[in-house]
C-alpha cells in the first residue's frame, strides 16, 4: 500500500482542521494513505460491537458460567 507523508507548519492546516492549541504554529507530519474496504468501518456503518463473535467457540460458552470457579480450583486446589 502506498502512502504519502510530509512535514509542514500547522498554520497551513488551520482552515482545514481544528487543531489543538498545543499544535498551532508547530511542524507537524501529515500522513495520507488510502482506506481499504476492510479497514473502513465508516463506509459500512458498522461498529466493533460483536466484532469478536467471528472468533467465538460455541462449545466454550457453557464453561463461562463456571470459569472462575474452575480456574481457582486449578490454581489453588481444594483448600
Amino acid at each position: 500500500m502506498q502512502f504519502f507523508h510530509k512535514i509542514v507548519n500547522s498554520s497551513l492546516l488551520e482552515n482545514i482542521i481544528n487543531l489543538p492549541i498545543e499544535m498551532k504554529n508547530k511542524d507537524v507530519e501529515i500522513i495520507l494513505r488510502p482506506i481499504s474496504k476492510k479497514d473502513s468501518a465508516v463506509e459500512n456503518n458498522t461498529t466493533l460491537f460483536g466484532f469478536l463473535s467471528n472468533y467465538q467457540n460455541d462449545k466454550m460458552i457453557e464453561n463461562e458460567k463456571n470459569a472462575w470457579e474452575i480456574a481457582m480450583k486449578e490454581k489453588y486446589g481444594n483448600r
